[in-house]
């Protein structure tokens, strides 16, 4: 696991498979990710792992005083098949419980939050995860 800069192909990955799998594309683009991160570099870190040069897996983590927060995870088939995720969330949760309370892993949720993806949940508690409900709020304006 390393830290990156690399927001383009990391997000081209998310992309790729949100598209393929959901119908949609992800909340930022590649170019406000890398924006974010710049004016944040304290806050906003992407973590990844890679084969022979290859990003096979990344985490897009916000960080606050006393949190961590997976916004983006993805993996490409070999990045599955290396277990790849779960190497570096093992890494990150290491890094993290030392510095921060509370590690999210993100929501866990589809469909604008009106389904719940439970082999997602699932694999979050073999972290040790467990999940919270939020109350959500929409207002018109």
């Amino acid at each position: 696991m390393k830290e990156s800069d690399d927001y383009e192909t990391f997000m081209a990955l998310k992309e790729e498979k949100l598209l393929k799998n959901y119908g949609i594309k992800p909340t930022h683009t590649a170019q406000e990710m890398e924006y974010l991160a710049s004016k944040f570099p304290d806050n906003i870190k992407l973590f990844v792992a890679e084969k022979e040069g290859e990003m096979v897996y990344g985490a897009i983590i916000y960080e606050s005083d006393n949190v961590a927060h997976g916004q983006y995870q993805e993996s490409t088939e070999e990045g599955q098949r290396l277990r790849a995720p779960d190497f570096v969330l093992d890494q990150l949760l290491h890094k993290y419980l030392k510095e921060k309370k509370y590690f999210d892993f993100g929501i866990s949720t589809e469909n604008n939050g009106y389904y719940l993806n439970k082999g997602l949940v699932k694999y979050k508690e073999t972290f040790g995860g467990r999940a919270v409900v939020y109350d959500t709020y929409k207002m018109d304006v």
